[in-house]
């Protein structure tokens, strides 16, 4: 006979924050006033393109509309399946990463190439590389393969973060390449990673961001 607390299953109890909710919100409608605000006025080269004074407003919506279903399809889903497609997505947003080198179907401006074309859109596989890398880390540094006292468990994520940078670069686009630092640094800190090595890599860093040429794009 089964017990009767083993055929009982706790339901997840699906909540979020209102408060990040609502400030999510605000900062898409204070976006998409900045963006009439500084797009409403068409001069005559624009008005021979076609281009109204809402243009660049309705695009603004569609990817907020975008945003909103994706939002929702995460929100549905659960840790397991995050899991499961950590990896995937982290390759899958390489592979875009690298295709912004890509004639045809990428753009280029201001002597860089970070967007992909998609219609009347463009994608930037940055931001993507960024998300991927959250959901792969929060893998990584939960899975038993992961010890914060050993120095091989820091390597691993370093290298990955490495990588992308290195694309980063090439782009040029030395902002992604500095909030992957940031936001690698900061997961491994908030996991227990030993001090010293992340004092040691921020140490070596330091040369790097002197001798940055910051008149460069990005």
């Amino acid at each position: 006979m089964h017990s009767r607390a083993s055929s009982i299953q706790t339901p997840v109890i699906r909540s979020y924050d209102k408060m990040i909710l609502l400030a999510m919100i605000a900062l898409i409608v204070f976006g998409a006033i900045m963006i009439y605000s500084s797009t409403g006025v068409v001069v005559p080269a624009q008005e021979k393109k076609s281009i109204t004074e809402f243009y660049y407003v309705k695009r603004h919506l569609i990817t907020v509309l975008l945003g909103s279903i994706a939002l929702l399809m995460a929100y549905r889903l659960q840790a397991a399946h995050l899991e499961k497609i950590a990896l995937p997505l982290l390759i899958f947003s390489g592979i875009l990463l690298v295709l912004v080198f890509v004639p045809g179907i990428s753009l280029k401006a201001g002597g860089a190439r970070r967007w992909l074309r998609l219609g009347i859109m463009t994608f930037q596989p940055s931001e993507l590389v960024k998300l991927a890398m959250v959901i792969y880390l929060a893998k990584y540094l939960s899975s038993p393969d992961y010890d914060a006292n050993r120095f091989k468990s820091f390597i691993k994520p370093l290298s990955i973060m490495a990588l992308f940078q290195a694309v980063f670069l090439k782009q040029p686009d030395f902002g992604a390449t500095l909030n992957l630092f940031i936001l690698t640094m900061g997961m491994l800190f908030i996991s227990g990673t030993r001090i010293r090595y992340i004092a040691s890599l921020l140490l070596l860093a330091i040369p790097v961001l002197i001798s940055w040429p910051w008149n460069r794009t990005g």
